[in-house]
């Protein structure tokens, strides 16, 4: 009896420890497969940076890097999304400590916010366990769409800021020529004064 008992626990163990290995096998394949899938993100764009903001930009190194990053986002497996999105929330986090002064405006502060949360949400779905591919291909989605308003509202600024300086310097002309025609004005009068 102590030995048919023997036998069937050195069976039973057998039997466990085969299911262990074939659940890891299997955990395993999963893995590989999870960080395998990959995105589709050939219908995102993002609007081109206007030669007057890249200048501005250029002194503003985070910016660079970050529109860097959302661009390294094309069709990334799993595994490269999980990678990129931790470097894009360092770029973000960059992006909102330091606004250069040049281009610091609600709207645009406001943009790098909205920009900082998509891509923690982006974090938060790449390391979800287990991926939610649709959820993944959504914050994908919203990060590139936030990252394409932020340049559009960058855009918007400068050529704000261009026109205004344009209304300033017609402004000024036209003082000037106002004032040189009330001077012809005084002179003319001072002449027919004098001579009269």
């Amino acid at each position: 009896m102590k030995i048919l008992f023997i036998v069937s626990l050195l069976f039973l163990g057998i039997l466990v420890s085969c299911d262990d290995q074939n659940e890891t096998v299997s955990q395993e394949a999963t893995d590989i497969e999870t960080q395998e899938m990959s995105f589709t993100t050939e219908a995102y764009s993002l609007p081109k940076v206007s030669p007057s903001v890249q200048e501005l930009t250029s002194e503003w190194g985070a910016f660079e890097d970050f529109e860097a990053e959302v661009k390294r986002l094309r069709n990334p497996t799993l595994a490269e999304l999980r990678e990129e999105s931790d470097r894009l929330l360092t770029r973000t986090d960059s992006l909102q400590k330091k606004i250069p002064d040049t281009l610091f405006t609600k709207p645009v502060e406001a943009r790098v916010r909205v920009t900082f949360t998509r891509a923690k949400l982006l974090y938060q779905e790449a390391y979800r366990i287990p991926p939610d591919s649709a959820a993944v291909q959504n914050a994908l989605k919203e990060m590139f769409d936030a990252a394409s308003h932020l340049i559009t509202q960058l855009n918007e600024k400068i050529q704000k800021d261009a026109i205004d300086l344009q209304r300033v310097e017609s402004e000024q002309e036209e003082i000037k020529k106002q004032r040189r025609k009330r001077d012809s004005i005084l002179q003319l009068e001072i002449q027919d004064n004098s001579g009269g």
